[in-house]
């Protein structure tokens, strides 16, 4: 993932609604329990929270796909400028990407390619050469993780409904970036005997790392 900067951000997203094709439109809720739920259009998001008896985060994210990429725009709801751009255009990436989308339409296809045709070649593009591909599933402090590990060590997963990791995970142990409700910043952690420990922080700068995560490995890993 690259963070698109000397770009005019509102131009930008105008540009993506106008000529992109919208892959879906994310925005978190919190409960009164403190709850979050994801809501995965803008127009119905506030409606949908009222019932669930939720409060809407600030800013929510828009997925558009064009020309083999795929762009985040990360916008402030209340008057829906945006305030950044994402742009995933790895082949790995969107490969991962796609993967996510299909464990969110509980591995649909059918359903999947409806709402997304152009994922369609992400599905099919050499899935038997990767024998060392795994899935893991993390339970912890952080919520739950589900992370698709490449053969060759680049990851990507989501928590917290909506949260987003992407970074290498080589020998056990996980570096790279995470974003979520509108935020992003570094984390790393090691697995040792099914055993999650990391450290956090916001921002992409490098810094000391105060917060931490403690969880434990729930799924073995699994070859695809």
């Amino acid at each position: 993932m690259k963070h698109l900067d000397n770009i005019h951000t509102d131009r930008f997203y105008t540009d993506l609604v106008d000529n992109a094709f919208l892959i879906h439109e994310v925005v978190e809720g919190e409960t009164q329990s403190g709850e979050w739920l994801t809501y995965y259009n803008f127009e119905d998001a506030e409606d949908e929270a009222s019932y669930d008896g939720a409060e809407l985060s600030e800013y929510g994210n828009a997925f558009y796909f064009k020309d083999d990429k795929i762009y985040e725009c990360v916008i402030y709801l209340e008057n829906m400028e945006c305030t950044g751009v994402n742009l995933y255009d790895d082949p790995k990436e969107i490969k991962s990407f796609v993967k996510e989308l299909l464990r969110i339409a509980q591995d649909d296809e059918d359903e999947l390619l409806e709402q997304n045709p152009w994922a369609k070649k992400y599905l099919t593009t050499e899935d038997n050469s990767s024998m060392e591909q795994q899935n893991l599933k993390f339970e912890g402090n952080f919520g739950t993780i589900y992370l698709t590990v490449e053969s060759d060590g680049y990851a990507m997963g989501q928590y917290q409904d909506g949260g987003m990791l992407e970074g290498d995970f080589i020998d056990g142990e996980f570096k790279g970036a995470w974003r979520n409700k509108g935020m992003e910043g570094l984390v790393q952690f090691t697995v040792v005997d099914g055993q999650l420990n990391g450290t956090w922080k916001k921002g992409l700068d490098k810094g000391p790392m105060r917060g931490k995560w403690k969880g434990a490995l729930i799924d073995e890993p699994k070859d695809t």
